[in-house]
């Protein structure tokens, strides 16, 4: 059962991705590719990992993908969550600064650790870290024989006009 949380995890860290890539943040164009890719590369694992529950009892070179695959989620979540926090952080001091910053704050912020280009920079070289590693795992599924598995959200099993009409929001998996 550790599995299909590895499957929420998954889930949770590409609604993330999505959340972060489509939304108005100062992003740079290389680091939206990073995440797409990294999108990509975790739908194909998400897609796998019921299947790997169902058979991670009988091989154990499955149970250490799975312990691996469980670490760089962790990893994907951290870096997700530190985006998400200076894109929040930007827009506290931006408020509190008002429309027009001190040449002086400005000049502070260049060279501190609060500097955006830094930042993004930063931020991409461990999305591309995480990406890689999960390549590495994506190509070593066809090696323990999974197969993709289409799951549906079990507590969405009202039809649909009814569940419209409760206000139910039902996501397939």
């Amino acid at each position: 059962m550790a599995e299909y949380f590895l499957f929420q995890i998954a889930a949770g860290i590409l609604l993330k991705i999505s959340f972060l890539a489509n939304r108005q943040l100062k992003l740079s164009w290389a680091l939206r590719k990073d995440l797409r890719k990294l999108e990509e590369t975790l739908s194909i694992i998400k897609a796998v990992l019921l299947d790997a529950e169902e058979k991670q009892i009988k091989n154990h070179e499955l149970s250490i993908w799975l312990g691996k695959l469980k670490d760089i989620f962790y990893d994907a979540e951290d870096v997700l969550d530190e985006v998400e926090c200076d894109s929040l952080r930007r827009k506290v001091i931006k408020g509190s600064q008002g429309i027009r910053a001190s040449s002086k704050r400005k000049v502070s912020t260049l060279f501190s650790s609060s500097n955006p280009v830094a930042f993004r920079l930063k931020i991409g070289r461990k999305i591309k870290e995480i990406r890689e590693r999960l390549d590495v795992m994506a190509a070593a599924k066809s090696k323990l024989h999974l197969t993709a598995r289409v799951s549906v959200d079990i507590r969405c099993v009202l039809p649909r006009e009814r569940a419209m009409m409760r206000g139910y929001i039902c996501i397939l998996h």
